[in-house]
């Protein structure tokens, strides 16, 4: 893996982000021995890893849009410009095209970029009034270590119950900054014991529970990404792995200062500049939900790189993607779920997506993302709770998921075994639909991926895959292949 041998932190100062982590100096190809000699640079390299982590080639678009594009909530439009037909058409063959190979170019040079920092912060002097500040630094580096690496682990391995011990191949997990090129791929069980050891040490550094505002991690958002990365380890049935995720999910639920939106809040409403929502296009950039929002603002926007743009209609963005009738009609199913109010009609007669539109006054398509939502904590620890089982975790199954419902202006529900799981999952892919999560919810649940036609692209013939075709797995791309001569393909590409 050919790394890059500077801290690449950032080419342009942003001026008129109030946000502390993002009024960044002006390093550019900047050598990290002359960049990090204090905290105070310390603090500044890691704002320019968040900025490369939220650059559209990884969080500010494509792992989350390559998240759901090839399910069967999303349909392609015709003609396409080709942005995301190979993700959406299961043609993720060839091992150098596609927007997925960014995800991994993006990410290793990130995690480059923070073991660069973790070793800096090794060996500067640290005044005594200087180590909290600088051990929260290092947990956050930490943290953005391990959250990355699962991402690569998300698209590029299988899910971990492929093999009944995790012996499949996982990633290459990076612990210092290196020139070297060859790395091999450790197994799929050692890359979430990786993950997870990781996220355990940045827990240990932090001496913060959350920023005053969530554009930064603090201990909740490490919190609730362990409980989503063992609800993922635990597939349907790794009881241990559920009991964990639940109870990360529970501390961020009863120890975080965050609440469900209510219907109110959610709903997007008609006013005299377009549509608003105080959950979605707050002018704060986040909402009681937030975790975890990587922001973006109209001095500062990826524009028609944007999440936005690719589910924008055209007179907006690109409209290259729709939400499918399947997904909109179990909207429509109850016609009080405000839910609905994400979808609109455009004169073109498709349906599109104003999840990412922001604020009505900015023109731009704009794409704050929520990385982690009390919402998504909710539905962890229901889903968790049920599949373990027993009379008192059903009991809290359903409470936990009739709060997200009757937030969204749903009445409560009384079913238990599989029929709870069942609305769990149906709940789960309507809350958090769009925001990256559906084809790891695929994968770890060993689920086919079934797409049938749809008005909004009448060509849109009936197709899927079963589980496990080795698509599932995203090839390593063909020049890191060509480079890193330790590593293996992944089978079938």
């Amino acid at each position: 893996m050919k790394k890059i041998l500077t801290i690449i932190l950032i080419s342009f100062v942003l001026t008129s982000c109030s946000e502390e982590w993002l009024n960044l100096n002006p390093y550019d190809s900047v050598s990290d021995e002359l960049a990090i000699q204090t905290v105070a640079d310390a603090q500044t390299a890691l704002n320019g890893v968040y900025m490369l982590a939220r650059t559209a080639d990884f969080y500010g678009r494509n792992t989350i849009v390559c998240g759901d594009a090839g399910t069967p909530d999303v349909v392609l439009k015709e003609p396409n410009a080709g942005r995301f037909v190979p993700e959406y058409n299961w043609q993720n063959v060839f091992p150098g095209a596609g927007f997925f190979t960014t995800i991994y170019t993006r990410g290793y040079r990130t995690i480059d970029a923070v073991n660069r920092l973790i070793k800096k912060l090794g060996e500067i002097p640290i005044s005594d009034n200087e180590k909290d500040k600088a051990s929260q630094i290092l947990g956050e580096a930490y943290f953005i270590r391990a959250l990355i690496h699962f991402e690569i682990l998300k698209f590029y391995s299988h899910a971990y119950n492929y093999t009944t011990d995790g012996s499949h191949l996982g990633v290459v997990y990076m612990f210092e900054p290196t020139e070297e090129n060859d790395h091999p791929r450790v197994t799929a069980k050692e890359s979430f014991g990786f993950v997870i050891t990781d996220a355990e040490q940045a827990l240990a550094s932090m001496k913060i529970d959350a920023p005053e505002k969530p554009f930064s991690a603090g201990k909740m958002a490490v919190n609730a990404f362990l409980a989503r990365v063992y609800l993922y380890r635990a597939c349907k049935s790794g009881t241990d792995d559920l009991l964990k995720a639940k109870e990360y999910a529970e501390k961020v639920i009863t120890l975080g200062n965050y609440r469900i939106a209510t219907k109110e809040e959610y709903k997007f409403i008609e006013t005299s500049s377009g549509y608003d929502s105080q959950m979605w296009q707050s002018s704060e950039g986040y909402s009681s939900e937030s975790i975890l929002v990587f922001p973006f603002n109209s001095t500062e926007t990826l524009g028609t790189t944007s999440i936005g743009s690719i589910y924008l209609d055209p007179g907006k963005g690109y409209g290259d993607l729709f939400p499918s009738n399947e997904l909109v009609a179990f909207m429509d199913s109850e016609s009080a779920d405000v839910r609905n109010s994400i979808f609109y009609d455009y004169s073109d007669g498709k349906t599109y997506l104003r999840k990412f539109s922001g604020p009505p006054a900015i023109s731009l398509p704009m794409n704050n993302v929520n990385l982690f939502r009390v919402s998504e904590m909710y539905l962890v620890a229901s889903e968790a709770a049920a599949r373990i089982g027993g009379n008192d975790n059903e009991t809290q199954a359903k409470e936990y998921l009739n709060l997200i419902r009757i937030n969204r202006g749903l009445s409560s529900i009384d079913v238990s075994g599989q029929y709870l799981i069942d609305e769990i999952m149906l709940e789960r892919r309507k809350e958090l639909c769009f925001e990256g999560h559906r084809l790891a919810d695929h994968k770890r649940l060993n689920m086919n991926i079934v797409r049938g036609h749809d008005s909004n692209n009448p060509g849109n013939s009936i197709y899927g895959i079963n589980y496990p075709d080795y698509r599932f797995a995203y090839p390593i791309p063909r020049h890191e292949i060509d480079i890193n001569k330790a590593i293996l393909q992944n089978p079938g590409y």
